[in-house]
């Protein structure tokens, strides 16, 4: 007896087509679903925003703006000394200083990124990588928003997706 399609199979024979997709359809959309939006939304972000700005060693594409809040994060990195509140530097408004927050930097990305700067490269940007992580985040919380369809053990993921990208505001 040849299995066709529409027809039953004998007991304990399975097709091989069905086999090689059955993993694939057994899968929750509370695992696709999420998988699918981090996908789209760093999909998302390399389209807006090209591969030349995820490079952190490409600072060419940085203008107006983005060029201020590199050189916030460059004269802060490079500050020898470690103040208090963190995100202070006396590499501007020598001899007061400042907050970089007013250069805009994302200063916790840079207050989080300044003990690893004799590792990174030079230069570095984390703009590019930044930017697609606000995307990312941003089709996250919103897929768990729009469907509903996150299950009570999975909110504490979304909710904190969405204030993490509330709180570069």
């Amino acid at each position: 007896m040849t299995a066709q399609m529409g027809t039953a199979h004998p007991a304990g024979v399975v097709d091989v087509r069905e086999r090689a997709l059955d993993p694939f359809w057994n899968i929750p959309s509370r695992v696709w679903l999420p998988l699918l939006a981090v996908l789209m939304g760093a999909g998302n972000g390399i389209v807006l925003a090209g591969w030349e700005a995820i490079n952190p060693k490409n600072t060419t594409w940085l203008f107006g703006d983005t060029a201020t809040y590199y050189v916030g994060w460059a004269l802060y990195r490079y500050d020898p000394h470690l103040h208090f509140p963190l995100a202070w530097t006396e590499r501007v408004g020598y001899p007061v200083g400042t907050s970089i927050a007013l250069l805009d930097p994302i200063p916790l990305a840079a207050i989080l990124l300044r003990p690893l700067s004799p590792i990174l490269p030079e230069p570095f940007q984390y703009l590019g990588l930044y930017l697609v992580l606000c995307f990312v985040l941003q089709a996250y919380s919103g897929c768990g928003s729009a469907s509903g369809s996150f299950h009570r053990i999975q909110r504490w993921p979304q909710s904190g997706a969405y204030s993490f990208s509330f709180l570069r505001l």
